[in-house]
């Protein structure tokens, strides 16, 4: 179901509400009702992970996007994996630069601002969508310090939407009949701190 009445209980279908409104199809209302455009705005990723003897880094990872406006937006976090295939032919301390592959998956969760047009009721109008996704990109690194460096990060996401909110300050969910999906392609400038021993000083 699309909405949720709190006064009465009542839930409403797409093909319900189109009956009180003139000029537009029960597929047009229903596009519109669930249409959002997370990828919109601004982004952010945070990461944390514990490199092993140069060659692999277990992480997690947090990345959001979103309106500045606050009226649209996603989180996606995520457990990781990555390898540094570099280090197999240069070791870390012979070079300033680093290239990496990673993979994983996690949880995802969007919210937005419905249009008026096609709200229920004026407490209705918070929507959004939960799932999972799966993860992979790469990630260059040039060290500008040995604490310290830039990193261009591309992150590829595939996510699977299972429930959509159909009212967020009510925490009420509606099971979709087939599973929605979309990709997020998301490249990010990074500012990277490394933490290590202070007599082997640590590189990317």
């Amino acid at each position: 179901f699309l909405w949720f009445d709190p006064n009465d209980g009542q839930c409403w279908t797409a093909q319900e509400r189109t009956l009180l409104l003139d000029g537009i199809s029960t597929d047009d209302y229903l596009n519109e009702a669930v249409k959002t455009e997370f990828g919109s705005g601004l982004g952010l990723q945070l990461r944390m992970g514990w490199n092993i003897k140069g060659y692999a880094s277990p992480e997690i990872a947090l990345y959001a996007h979103g309106t500045t406006a606050g009226t649209e937006g996603a989180a996606h976090p995520s457990f990781r994996a990555r390898i540094h295939p570099a280090e197999f032919w240069i070791h870390h301390d012979d070079r300033d630069w680093d290239a990496s592959l990673f993979f994983g998956g996690g949880f995802s969760i969007g919210g937005y601002a419905h249009p008026e047009e096609y709200q229920a009721t004026d407490d209705d109008d918070g929507k959004g969508w939960t799932g999972w996704h799966t993860v992979f990109g790469a990630t260059f690194d040039y060290a500008l310090h040995d604490v310290f460096s830039l990193a261009l990060d591309l992150n590829v996401m595939r996510v699977g939407y299972v429930s959509w909110i159909v009212n967020w300050g009510d925490d009420i969910h509606s099971i979709t009949s087939k599973t929605p999906s979309t990709w997020v392609v998301a490249p990010t400038l990074m500012m990277v701190f490394h933490l290590g021993d202070a007599e082997e000083p640590p590189k990317p």
